[in-house]
């Protein structure tokens, strides 16, 4: 599984009440914390980015057991997904100078913010933070807390809308055989997907009744895997397939300036959505020894697993647009040439996204089932009985997403809307201003004009990622007919 698929996964959550003194100065407020209860220390002023306001259970209380490596292995299989299934057509959109460019901006970034990160993971007061809306409180108060959750709970669901059109377009491109000549037809919806995106959802459902992540652990296990597999068959059938005739390399044409230029916008949030392994990376930096220092494991694991997955980024990227140019689709798996393996490739894809979709909701399916016990959205009876709780409160939340991913199945789009509005912002711009925050009088003058330039880009990109893909979302919605 990637890190979108298991954004926010520390502990279950619930609303409640909490009162306390904090870096921003103080409020009450609705707030989503760890089950257990509060826990008020007051920590010694080690400098400019001291909390008063702890929760139990977010920092690290006994030492891991994992070697870097672990850590590293873990990295990979929550970053490496779905995503680079779009980053040949993004590439496409972009050209190749600018598109290198951006992908290798994105993959510098991610890693330098991770990096980042991994600094944070150990306070000066000698606390491991165990999550990143911890993070968030310890620097920036309680508003710092709400805000990382806020990102944290939207990207899980907008991910599962994501992985639910997956999951049905690859269903599709098995029945249909949608592959090679008959890949660019499947895309452009010669096929109806929406039964193909119901069976799906159903598949969810009866997935979304195991009860805790302990009892999906066959089921991520297997997942995991997946990645590795569909990515080296695509890698592979674009060596053996060869540049097409007449490939034409100018970037892709969306039908108007105008709309080429959101199509670009469009591409850099696919691009970001590739990325994401900083909303779990404080629970793996968790899991580490204490010896040798956490933060040299953590860096070690991270220069492992970026260097990995910046070679498969790069090899399917460049591979796939040097190979059909500009009508390249926008799932690579669909230009693939050969049957057997464009349906081995596609099985691949499901099984991995079916995989994602629990490890990603998982924390939400618990949150949900504690709201809807505490707050009596159901009646008393259904209440009792936790498999009868989980059955209706989770059956409604997979019927919405499925419903959602029937009306706007358009995946590359998805992609970049959710890199531009969620996990751009969590997993780029936070690491990088919490970091700027908590070192602020430390920090060299050189180094802090270059992170608030690399803030400063990110919030332009992030607006013109969100903006471009709403846009292609709403003008692809404009001629598309649901059940035709």
């Amino acid at each position: 599984m990637d890190a979108r698929q298991e954004a926010g996964c520390s502990s279950s959550s619930e609303l409640k009440e909490v009162k306390g003194e904090g870096s921003d100065g103080g409020s009450s407020g609705m707030e989503l914390k760890a089950s257990r209860s509060v826990q008020l220390a007051t920590v010694p002023a080690a400098g400019p980015a001291a909390v008063e306001v702890f929760r139990d259970g977010d920092t690290v209380s006994e030492p891991g057991k994992a070697a870097w490596w672990e850590a590293a292995v873990h990295m990979v299989t929550m970053m490496f997904g779905a995503g680079v299934l779009g980053l040949p057509y993004a590439l496409a959109s972009l050209g190749w100078v600018l598109g290198i460019l951006m992908l290798a901006l994105a993959t510098g970034a991610s890693f330098y913010s991770a990096i980042l990160l991994a600094d944070l993971h150990t306070l000066r007061d000698g606390r491991r933070v165990r999550t990143l809306r911890a993070l968030g409180e310890a620097v920036f108060g309680k508003w710092g807390r709400r805000a990382i959750v806020s990102l944290q709970v939207g990207s899980m669901v907008t991910i599962c809308l994501v992985f639910t059109v997956a999951g049905g377009t690859s269903i599709m491109d098995i029945v249909h055989g949608c592959y090679g000549d008959k890949g660019s037809a499947c895309e452009n919806h010669a096929y109806s997907t929406w039964p193909w995106t119901v069976t799906f959802g159903g598949a969810m459902m009866l997935l979304s009744q195991f009860p805790d992540f302990h009892a999906l652990t066959i089921v991520s296990v297997v997942g995991a895997a997946m990645p590795l597999l569909y990515a080296n068959i695509a890698f592979v059938c674009i060596l053996i397939h060869g540049r097409e005739e007449g490939v034409d390399y100018t970037i892709v044409d969306a039908g108007s300036g105008f709309k080429t230029a959101m199509n670009m916008c469009s591409a850099v949030g696919a691009m970001a959505f590739a990325y994401g392994g900083q909303v779990v990376q404080n629970e793996v930096a968790a899991t580490l020894a204490a010896t040798p220092a956490v933060v040299v494991s953590m860096r070690r694991a991270l220069s492992v697993a970026y260097g990995l997955i910046a070679a498969f980024y790069f090899a399917i990227s460049i591979a796939g647009y040097a190979t059909f140019g500009n009508k390249v689709t926008g799932n690579v798996l669909q230009s693939v040439p050969y049957a057997v393996p464009a349906i081995i490739a596609n099985a691949a894809v499901l099984v991995h996204v079916a995989a994602a979709y629990q490890a990603s909701t998982m924390p939400l399916y618990h949150m949900l089932d504690e709201q809807a016990a505490q707050l009596k959205w159901l009646p008393a009876p259904l209440s009792r009985r936790p498999w009868l709780l989980r059955l209706v409160i989770r059956s409604l939340f997979v019927c919405l997403i499925t419903f959602l991913g029937v009306l706007i199945p358009f995946f590359t789009q998805l992609a970049g809307l959710v890199g531009g509005l969620g996990l751009a912002p969590l997993c780029f711009i936070a690491p990088i201003l919490m970091w700027q925050r908590y070192n602020r009088d430390v920090a060299s003058t050189a180094r802090s004009v270059a992170n608030w330039l690399l803030i400063a880009a990110f919030a332009v990109i992030c607006a013109l990622a969100t903006l471009g893909s709403a846009y292609s979302i709403g003008a692809s919605a404009a001629s598309f007919q649901v059940f035709a």
